[in-house]
């Protein structure tokens, strides 16, 4: 038995700061979105932009910021 959706933890720069609550057949894309869009992600990104974001399916997505 398996559920509709999925928590996904979120890391910036390899540390564990927030998790999401995603659908299990969204795209990435969107998922990558919902991480980026999260309260807590943005007051710790303030004007940052990453670099780039990993999605590993199904567990997590980093996102890395450089200095």
């Amino acid at each position: 038995l398996m559920s509709d959706t999925m928590t996904l933890a979120v890391q910036i720069n390899g540390k564990v700061r927030a998790e999401i609550t995603v659908e299990r057949d969204a795209d990435r894309a969107d998922i990558e979105q919902l991480a980026l869009d999260n309260d807590k992600i943005k007051g710790i990104l303030e004007d940052k932009k990453p670099a780039r974001v990993i999605y590993v399916p199904g567990r997590l997505v980093n996102i890395v910021v450089t200095t």
